[in-house]
């Protein structure tokens, strides 16, 4: 699951450019109607370790950081609305 997370995050990323990135709205409603039914879908068939949480997290909030230019490094409930 974490594979086709990650691979899922990676794509509304490689949308985002300098010179014509969509809003950060948007992003959000990609994250929303992609990312998250993804992630609702494996959740009950797979145990997943606080590591593999987290990254899990990390996958859901790294386009929406990257649509409002803030570094990865950043407190992911100061960075936006909770999914």
């Amino acid at each position: 699951m974490l594979n086709k997370v990650t691979t899922v995050s990676s794509m509304i990323c490689s949308i985002q450019n300098s010179d014509h990135a969509p809003h950060a709205d948007t992003i959000y409603k990609l994250v929303k109607a992609l990312l998250i039914p993804r992630m609702a879908y494996g959740m009950p068939f797979c145990e997943l370790s606080k590591k593999q949480y987290a990254r899990l997290d990390a996958q859901t909030y790294k386009p929406l950081l990257k649509a409002l230019a803030l570094p990865q490094s950043v407190h992911r409930a100061k960075a936006g609305p909770d999914f």
